[in-house]
């Protein structure tokens, strides 16, 4: 007699659990690539990219070493340069010395400000202060003085450009962390003062009439009765600036620093076990910092008791692939982002030791379980993304979009639900963990696997079934084609003025396949087939089957 079980496909990978632990969690996964937990249940395939703007950004094959969003278009850091565009159609080499110029004098004057006179570091850490309808860019190359640019307008032919180095001596240079605490622009790990903190003016009394007449904002000012410098126990990692409070990491501790604004700073330890690897992996998801350990991601949040932190490694059910990343991090370049609509975490851990087309990064959604009635964090890969640096912000309209760059000198945007890899078609698979539909010791024949998807567009793909862990002791049938799936049609709406009523199917594509083999267990692949897919997802496997006793 046939037997009907639903897999839903809610959990994210899973790749510490035993195969016997996965036998009650058949939604969860084994594999899933270029994927994502999608906020309304199922996996979702993700979105593609496509090359920014319509005008190549200059400078050849030069790296990206940092982006960011800015004034509705965005900034790039290319080798020794600095690019600015408001929409991708004109590029602004913007590292000239310059005060107030007009873009016509900006391109003709020397190029006299190169960054960290050709010596190249990875990373670039750009943080913005808005000040009334200005927005003020601070930047750390971790090779030279910090940097201070300010474009202010909304068209390269209207704006002005002022660009210049926070100079103070060799106090500065060097800084390889960046953070806007409150009105206060704090450096971090620089050459000379690798384990301190340095923390710029915060009144306008401490400028003197030379640097008020020359524009000079107070948050280049690191030698006033205001400003000054505290130091932790060890070289710092990164900063982050959370629920009013600043937090300095270095790889093995964490510490709260207080009274900035008072004269008085204060060094308070959070714990003295735990740090963060790499300041770029720093970032606010849902209310809570996220950042990469020793032990894995972690989350930092403080709870309703005043004072009290409480710590929390999130990453336990993909612990073999931080494990991974954690021993080659010498060789990478850390980058993450957020993506607040998605309420996504998203982290690339680039390897100078992998080829461009096999690079991957870790996708950690804190999604809303069902079963529970709260959230909780559900991670998935990317596979074929080449990423140096990266920045998810706003565009001139407050819509949130994102950009990255990489080591060939291009810039990208995505998350605009783009169906390729800038033309190239995305490699994608679900894997779900071996199932023994409620029996380990039944063999089961499966007849037939419906296939519950939401596609967005047109999507090809296969179905296969494993058995029995992929032993060779049991037959394998070849996989089976699902064939172009399309949205349903939706026929109107609002019938006899109910405007709720939609004629037609629903939103689901459902793809029945008439299947083959048996087995104690099966695991279910539904993977691509090469072609250019739009985002779907898989919402649930539908089996039937039927046990054929103890054999």
């Amino acid at each position: 007699m046939l037997q009907t079980v639903m897999i839903p496909t809610k959990g994210g990978l899973n790749l510490s659990a035993t195969n016997q632990e996965l036998l009650s969690l058949p939604n969860e996964a084994l594999i899933l690539d270029n994927m994502e937990a999608s906020r309304g249940g199922g996996y979702r395939r993700i979105d593609g990219y496509e090359e920014y703007g319509t005008t190549t950004l200059p400078g050849g094959v030069e790296p990206v070493r940092g982006i960011h969003t800015y004034l509705g278009g965005i900034l790039v850091i290319k080798g020794t340069s600095i690019y600015h565009s408001f929409g991708g159609f004109v590029w602004t080499k913007v590292n000239k010395i310059s005060n107030g110029v007009t873009k016509a004098v900006l391109d003709a004057q020397p190029n006299n400000a190169e960054l960290d006179n050709g010596v190249t570091r990875k990373v670039v850490n750009i943080k913005t202060f808005v000040e009334g309808t200005k927005t003020h860019v601070y930047m750390v190359t971790g090779n030279s003085a910090p940097i201070y640019l300010l474009i202010n307008g909304t068209t390269e032919v209207s704006a002005l450009y002022t660009y210049r180095e926070v100079a103070l001596g060799t106090e500065l240079v060097g800084a390889k962390s960046i953070a806007i605490f409150q009105d206060q622009v704090i450096l971090a790990n620089t050459t000379e003062h690798p384990t301190s903190i340095i923390y710029s003016s915060l009144s306008t009394t401490d400028l003197t009439v030379a640097e008020l007449a020359a524009g000079l904002t107070v948050r280049e000012k690191y030698d006033g009765s205001t400003s000054g410098q505290i130091s932790v126990s060890k070289t710092i990692t990164g900063l982050a600036v959370h629920r009013n409070s600043l937090y300095v990491f270095t790889d093995t501790t964490i510490s709260k620093v207080d009274g900035l604004n008072s004269g008085n700073p204060q060094v308070i330890p959070v714990t003295e076990d735990i740090g963060c690897i790499d300041g770029a992996t720093i970032q606010e998801v849902g209310g809570d910092l996220v950042y990469l350990a020793a032990d894995g991601l972690r989350t930092l949040s403080q709870t309703v008791r005043i004072g009290d932190v409480e710590l929390g490694v999130i990453s336990r059910k993909i612990a073999p692939i931080t494990d991974a990343l954690l021993i080659d991090r010498a060789s990478i370049t850390f980058s993450s982002c957020v993506i607040r609509k998605k309420n996504q975490y998203r982290l690339w851990y680039t390897s100078s030791n992998t080829p461009s087309d096999e690079q991957r990064g870790i996708i950690a959604t804190y999604a809303y379980d069902s079963r529970t009635g709260g959230s909780n964090w559900e991670y998935s890969l990317m596979l074929g993304w080449e990423v140096n640096s990266i920045h998810s912000g706003e565009d001139s309209n407050g819509v949130e979009f994102s950009v990255f760059g990489n080591s060939t000198g291009k810039v990208y945007s995505f998350e605009k639900t783009f169906a390729t890899f800038d033309g190239t078609a995305i490699p994608w698979k679900y894997q779900s963990p071996f199932v023994d539909f409620g029996d380990s010791g039944v063999r089961k024949n499966i007849h037939k696997a419906l296939v519950n998807m939401i596609a967005e567009g047109l999507v090809s793909g296969e179905l296969a079934i494993k058995y029995d862990y992929q032993s060779n002791h049991s037959p394998q049938p070849d996989p089976w084609n699902l064939v172009n799936q399309t949205p349903p049609a939706i026929m109107g709406v609002g019938l006899l003025g109910n405007p709720l009523l939609i004629l037609g199917a629903g939103g689901f594509t459902n793809e029945a396949i008439y299947t083959e083999g048996s087995g104690f267990q099966a695991s279910f692949i539904i993977s691509d087939v090469g072609l250019s897919d739009d985002p779907f997802e898989i919402q649930s496997i539908q089996v039937n089957f039927a046990p054929s006793g103890r054999i």
